[in-house]
């Protein structure tokens, strides 16, 4: 039976492997929820909250492999639970695999910082609760960012399942994404070859810079639309890296509008209006290509640009000027006239 994650888990377990055997227990912590301090792991510890083996231990006693470690998790509110809400459109769906159009701001996976609300949670949800199946076997394909929007593989049935992430590990999917960015590109279509490094941060999440240690990376760029002070792209990776879109278009000199982390501000509304237009990173999976796992025919799902990047494109298009609300100003840069 699969775990069933429309129902809040009480406990996250980790097995240990060779890898860490050896290693005190917080350490192994630590390497496991690299978001978490170590005296944040100690204190919870503590609580008597994590055991090994079932039993519970000091932060300084070691483990070993084929250990199991466990952490009990606090009760939850069910009112916070919001899996029912979540809506899902789906593009593609058959008795083996399922394609949706993930909105914006929805993390796609439960992680240990956010174990539920999710869209793995919601379709669970939906195929257990709302369809009755049971039997389901719902597993993600490949990822998407939180703030990226758009096309996402799903497989249903376990047979298909390492089929499925045989297509993204040997790089058979065909992926192309829509985006606005800072600046006009003056090549109508072009590459960017640069190889990049990413590292796990202590404040929570990846940092990905052009580095000639990190690994080979490209991506093809295609001109859809100019503006006077941004352009509308297309951006298609031929390889799979963190962050590799908003990175490669930075190199460019091209930073993706409101980009939180690589990019001038985060968030833009039309001039003289308290709308805001966009609030995340102008990045949205357009298309995916690949062959069904099971029959093999060749398919193209694809998904035109969601609602906030239509808007912005719609206020280019009309002339208006788009700037960066106060609060949302980073780096000095008052103006951010939008792509």
């Amino acid at each position: 039976m699969e775990r069933d994650l429309s129902i809040p888990d009480e406990e996250v377990r980790f097995d240990v492997s060779s890898a860490y055997d050896g290693l005190r227990l917080d350490l192994f912590l630590k390497r496991r929820l690299p978001w978490r301090s170590r005296n944040f792991i100690q204190s919870v510890i503590r609580t008597g909250r994590i055991r090994v083996n079932g039993e519970h231990i000091k932060a300084g006693r070691r483990v070993f492999d084929g250990d199991v470690v466990t952490i009990e998790l606090e009760p939850v509110d069910p009112a916070t639970i919001k899996h029912a809400d979540i809506p899902i459109t789906f593009l593609y769906e058959d008795e083996h695999i399922a394609v949706v159009d993930k909105q914006p701001g929805l993390l796609v996976h439960p992680v240990s910082a956010q174990l539920y609300n999710t869209l793995i949670n919601a379709l669970h949800y939906e195929y257990r609760v709302r369809r009755g199946e049971s039997d389901v076997a719902i597993q993600l394909g490949h990822r998407l960012d939180r703030d990226t929007s758009g096309v996402l593989l799903i497989s249903k049935d376990r047979g298909v399942r390492r089929s499925v992430q045989g297509l993204f590990e040997k790089q058979r999917a065909e992926k192309a994404y829509l985006s606005i960015v800072h600046g006009r590109v003056e090549r109508d279509r072009g590459t960017i070859d640069q190889p990049l490094l990413s590292d796990y941060r202590e404040t929570g999440g990846f940092r990905t810079t052009v580095d000639p240690a990190g690994s080979p990376s490209r991506t093809e760029y295609e001109v859809l639309e100019r503006f006077p002070h941004h352009t509308y792209v297309r951006l298609v990776p031929k390889t799979g890296r963190t962050h590799q879109l908003r990175v490669h278009m930075l190199h460019l000199g091209h930073p993706m509008l409101c980009d939180h982390e690589y990019g001038r501000e985060t968030a833009i509304r039309a001039h003289g209006s308290e709308t805001i237009l966009l609030e995340r990173q102008a990045l949205h999976s357009c298309q995916l290509g690949f062959e069904h796992p099971v029959t093999g025919e060749p398919m193209v799902v694809e998904s035109g640009p969601p609602p906030d990047m239509a808007a912005v494109l719609e206020a280019l298009r009309s002339g208006r000027e788009l700037v960066a609300p106060p609060d949302a100003e980073e780096g000095g840069h008052r103006h951010a006239r939008v792509v």
